[in-house]
């Protein structure tokens, strides 16, 4: 089963955030880490978005409130329903466009991740270093950058290497993602492999087309940026 990415569209949608509390405030919805269920009812920024544009069903949070994604009621709905486990929670989020109040969005908090279902023996990633440069007295003065592509076999050595990377200038980033052919579930979402976006089936992908949503695309996940993104890339066929 083919699996895609579900993006939101580019678009300049926020204006500014109408902080509630003081951003440090343990309960306030940036405090608390986007892996876990919420103990509590958090503290959520209201968002003025910018006058003059239609507001879609599925945006990013941005600025203080990333990497949360904002849904409007219908698709939260449809989202729920092809959850086999609770693995999004959804918190009402107040917007405001041109002086007025629009109700009816949701933020999100994501609890359960399925990086297991990812088929490392056909997926590739970029493995970015970056080294250092320092002149003869140690001061640093540049740096060098080399990337390569790399597979892994299985999450574990992934893991390894990504926190054997951690603090000495290694990144990894996703190119050519496959999914398992044993796995079926509709919906997944990952934590540790370097895919921060909801990910739908195909079947999903179509069911979610037919209902006509705004502001939502799907790139193919074994699809490299380059070839999504880029100056001839397929994006500019669909959207």
């Amino acid at each position: 089963m083919n699996y895609y990415q579900m993006l939101h569209a580019p678009l300049d949608l926020i204006k500014k955030y109408v902080e509630k509390c003081h951003v440090k405030d343990p309960r306030f919805i940036g405090q608390h880490d986007n892996h876990s269920m919420m103990e509590f009812e958090p503290i959520i920024s209201d968002i003025i978005l910018n006058e003059g544009q239609r507001i879609p069903d599925y945006f990013s949070a941005g600025g203080m409130l990333s990497p949360r994604k904002i849904v409007s009621t219908r698709l939260k709905s449809l989202l729920e329903k092809n959850s086999e486990m609770e693995c999004i929670e959804f918190f009402p989020i107040t917007l405001f466009q041109s002086k007025g109040k629009v109700e009816g969005y949701w933020i999100t908090n994501f609890v359960s991740f399925s990086d297991e279902s990812l088929d490392f023996e056909r997926s590739t990633f970029h493995v970015i270093t970056n080294t250092p440069i320092k002149n003869k007295y140690g001061v640093y003065i540049d740096s060098s950058s080399n990337s390569e592509i790399l597979k892994f076999k299985n999450l574990s050595e992934f893991l390894q290497i990504q926190k054997e990377g951690w603090g000495i200038g290694v990144v990894i980033n996703s190119d050519k993602l496959w999914i398992k052919d044993s796995e079926k579930r509709p919906l997944l979402l990952f934590d540790k492999v370097p895919v921060l976006d909801i990910i739908v089936s195909e079947d999903l992908k179509k069911h979610l087309e037919n209902f006509g949503f705004q502001g939502i695309e799907f790139k193919p996940l074994e699809m490299p940026d380059e070839e999504w993104y880029g100056p001839n890339g397929l994006r500019k066929q669909f959207y």
